[in-house]
């Protein structure tokens, strides 16, 4: 799983694993796709509250990271939830921040405004349909992570042994179509 991919180049290099077969999965978070680089220009530690790793890039690095959305080389959208109140001395506005960026805490808020971001930004304005914005926020995240299965009682035939991504069912398991259904599988098209 590459997580917070903010640009092409990198979206890129997954596309190019996936095409190969890898079992490579790609992940970008809400600022790669509303803020640029230029935010973290403003005046009066302005700035300071988009400050995250890796930073927000330019608008072809935006575009990229849509693109990776709509044609499924991302099969997840998260947050890098870091939240730093911007009004406090010892958050985004600390002293020291005024003389170095690295003195500037590294985050910002995302659980509260993941799903909102994605669905006014893409939803709203056609990027990608509603059933790619629930596989990104949901469907996906719960066959990667195992979630139909995850208090140890077996769901459908799938059980825990798919927790590895769908590598395949160990030498005790009897595959079955359920099963093999449930298997991640990347997004092709929206």
């Amino acid at each position: 799983m590459i997580v917070h991919v903010s640009n092409g180049e990198a979206m890129e290099q997954i596309r190019w694993a996936q095409g190969r077969g890898q079992k490579i999965y790609g992940e970008t978070c809400p600022q790669y796709l509303v803020l640029t680089e230029k935010d973290l220009d403003g005046l009066n530690m302005e700035g300071a509250k988009y400050v995250c790793s890796p930073p927000p890039r330019d608008v072809a690095s935006q575009q990229a990271c849509w693109r990776g959305l709509q044609t499924g080389v991302f099969q997840v959208f998260s947050s890098d939830h870091c939240p730093f109140r911007y009004d406090d001395p010892e958050g985004k506005l600390t002293p020291k921040g005024r003389t170095s960026f690295r003195w500037v805490p590294n985050g910002i808020p995302g659980v509260e405004t993941r799903l909102p971001i994605l669905f006014s930004e893409g939803v709203k304005k056609g990027r990608i349909d509603i059933n790619t914005f629930v596989a990104l926020t949901a469907t996906n995240h719960a066959k990667m992570y195992a979630a139909l299965s995850a208090q140890g009682h077996d769901r459908r035939g799938l059980g825990r042994r798919y927790c590895d991504l769908g590598s395949g069912p160990s030498p005790n398991d009897q595959p079955d179509d359920d099963a093999r259904r449930f298997r991640l599988h990347p997004i092709r098209g929206s």
